[in-house]
């Protein structure tokens, strides 16, 4: 990938979505940005707070998009609140830059999809960042990377399934679609609150909230790092002071005592994270829940329902499986699943959509107590709360007067995030935010330089960097890097031998940074025009690592 010195980026609409990635996007660097609204009260407010170039008017008018430099744009973005305007904009944007550009039209294999579903029945699946396919459409185009992206938000669900087929060279962007993804690889391990991959199918960074019980609580990062052979990126404490309670992030030293309800990152394969997943729960306890209970009719809650009713589904068809020498497979760890929905015709789409009857479907209201006690609510449960935000709050109260104790709340409201975190909930996902953030990361990606914030910190950020043959790091062991202009606060959380590496090592001071090897890490954002500076040009292989 070449390394680009300046992305161009258009987003149509300026609203709660629009609005927060613009404002994201214009505070780096590398990227302008474009912001076109329609309404006279958003533009007014957008061209007050957001620092980047506004223009009032429709996105589907071809003078605007020309004024707006639609033909050297590198990602467009379609975001209004109508799914016709935000999709004819992208068909409008295609046909200009199609019809002006000076290469040809992108051949098929450029919008190839892949399946994201595995074919095994591990519970976490991978989660694409926007859409349904973790390879985006593009076309051909005379921007600095040669490439224009089209991404349109639609809001109708039945509609958002047909959109690859009718609009072929647009992402669709479905929210709530986006949010029931990264919840469904959160919902099997009691104590993981955020999940993200670095590298598809090998690599993945998690966070971990460590259980008061815990046989981690008390040990050193040093001896737990070494016996387990992981790498702590950043540790969460929440520290009591005459305001309240507040969030400190840090990039721990060897020294540092892990303690209860610590919130830590570290990367690990996916075969290895049950493993080690097991250290930060209780001491004796079951990591994964005994029962997943759904409750409310969003299309969060439906689409997280329809996930787990097929993975059982798959574990069923693996139960009594003989192998080759006619002994049977070990029996699969069984759930129980329960859907409490107060919608008759979405009750009944649920019962029809498990014809093994693997699930428990209760048509009635989530806020009725005696519902919640039907389906078994109690302390081994997670429950997931996904209706509108006030039911949401009310059953989640009820539910912990059952005595579950693992809660996750779907919120759609950002004025409610801060009394969510006040009643102790244990996970709070807004469909909306998770957008903005997947927005950001699909245009940051585009870089040779990007930037993300940490875990909702505007003070860290991770990295991944390619080791040129002329950086003065190459054949430099990691315990090094200091002496050669490194930040003392860093930490190099992965690294691979290479692009085509398929394992990763968690690295030691020993390690030896060689020609290609590809390293992530995390520091202070202030710090890292060092780090840049040091491995010169870096290939874009960045994710996005934030809850």
């Amino acid at each position: 990938m070449q390394n680009i010195q300046k992305l161009k980026v258009i987003i149509v609409g300026a609203g709660e979505v629009g609005m927060n990635v613009a404002m994201k996007l214009s505070n780096h660097e590398k990227i302008e940005v474009t912001l076109i609204e329609s309404n006279e009260d958003r533009s007014a407010l957008m061209k007050a707070t957001v620092n980047c170039r506004t223009i009032k008017g429709s996105g589907l008018d071809p003078r605007l998009l020309e004024l707006a430099e639609i033909h050297t744009c590198d990602l467009f973005y379609a975001m209004t609140d109508a799914d016709e305007v935000n999709l004819l904009a992208c068909q409008l944007v295609q046909s200009m830059v199609v019809r002006n550009s000076e290469i040809p039209p992108d051949s098929d294999d450029s919008l190839s999809q892949d399946s994201l579903e595995p074919s095994d029945i591990d519970p976490f699946i991978p989660c694409a960042p926007l859409g349904e396919s973790q390879q985006k459409r593009y076309i051909t185009s005379n921007s600095a990377s040669g490439k224009l992206f089209l991404y349109a938000r639609v809001r109708d669900e039945i509609f958002y399934d047909h959109v690859s087929e009718l609009f072929t060279q647009v992402n669709a962007i479905f929210p709530e679609r986006t949010c029931s993804r990264k919840i469904d690889e959160l919902l099997y391990y009691r104590q993981a609150f955020d999940v993200v991959e670095l590298e598809t199918g090998r690599l993945k960074l998690y966070g971990i909230k460590i259980h008061p019980n815990s046989p981690a609580v008390g040990q050193s990062l040093e001896d737990f790092t070494a016996d387990h052979k992981i790498t702590i990126a950043t540790i969460a404490r929440r520290i009591s002071g005459p305001l309240g309670q507040s969030r400190q992030l840090m990039i721990p030293w060897a020294a540092y005592q892990m303690e209860a309800n610590d919130e830590i990152y570290f990367a690990a394969s996916p075969k290895t994270f049950s493993y080690i997943h097991r250290y930060f729960t209780a001491d004796g306890e079951e990591e994964h829940p005994s029962s997943l209970v759904i409750v409310g009719d969003s299309p969060v809650a439906f689409d997280v329902f329809q996930r787990a009713v097929n993975r059982n589904r798959k574990r069923s068809d693996t139960d009594g499986r003989e192998d080759n020498e006619g002994e049977s497979h070990e029996q699969p760890i069984k759930r129980n699943l329960s859907l409490v929905i107060s919608d008759t015709h979405l009750a009944e789409r649920a019962e029809q959509s498990d014809p093994h009857g693997n699930a428990t479907v209760v048509n009635g209201s989530i806020t009725d107590i005696a519902n919640l006690a039907e389906v078994g609510v109690g302390p081994l449960t997670t429950l997931l709360v996904s209706s509108t935000d006030e039911e949401n709050l009310i059953c989640a109260l009820l539910a912990r007067e059952l005595g579950c104790q693992r809660i996750l709340i779907v919120n759609n409201r950002e004025d409610y995030s801060e009394l969510i975190n006040k009643l102790g909930f244990d996970g709070i996902f807004s469909p909306r935010q998770l957008t903005v953030n997947e927005m950001v990361h699909q245009t940051l990606r585009r870089l040779s330089k990007s930037a993300f914030e940490v875990s909702g910190s505007d003070d860290f950020e991770v990295r991944s960097f390619q080791v040129d043959k002329d950086s003065p790091l190459c054949n430099l062991a990691l315990k090094e890097l200091v002496s050669i202009g490194f930040p003392r606060e860093y930490a190099v959380i992965a690294a691979m031998r290479d692009p085509e590496d398929k394992s990763h090592i968690m690295p030691t001071g020993d390690d030896i940074l060689i020609e290609n090897s590809i390293v992530y890490i995390v520091s202070r954002i202030t710090d890292f025009h060092k780090i840049d500076s040091l491995f010169g040009k870096r290939k874009s292989r960045f994710r996005l690592w934030r809850s």
